[in-house]
């Protein structure tokens, strides 16, 4: 996106966001549904992470029973810690043109939210 689309129409609006089998990052202003976040202008080293963010909450999903849960509350604090920090990398990288929010259940918190 260009400086002068984003003072247009305003920023893109992204959320980082864990889903079972989904990349971690959304559209968060039409229903598009994940966006592989090699496609967005971040580093491979981001890309990788929130691959790897992902991964984990793929790894605490029994397939065969959904309902049983596996995240402990220490597990479960220290994914979204993590969550949040990605969410502000992105939003770094990502830069001015567009606006990125963390999404956790009850938990949505905005980029400029955390400190970097």
């Amino acid at each position: 996106m260009t400086r002068e689309v984003a003072e247009a129409h305003g920023p893109i609006k992204l959320k980082v966001m864990a889903d079972y089998g989904c990349f971690a990052i959304w559209d968060d202003e039409f229903p598009t549904g994940a966006i592989d976040p090699a496609s967005l202008p971040l580093t491979p080293g981001l890309v990788d992470d929130l691959q790897q963010w992902a991964d984990t909450f793929d790894s605490m999903l029994n397939w065969d029973d959904p309902h049983e849960n596996h995240w402990t509350a220490e597990r479960e604090q220290a994914f979204n810690a993590q969550g949040r920090m990605l969410t502000c990398r992105v939003a770094v990288e990502l830069g001015s043109g567009y606006a990125v929010r963390y999404w956790r259940g009850a938990e949505s918190h905005d980029a400029r939210d955390f400190e970097l």
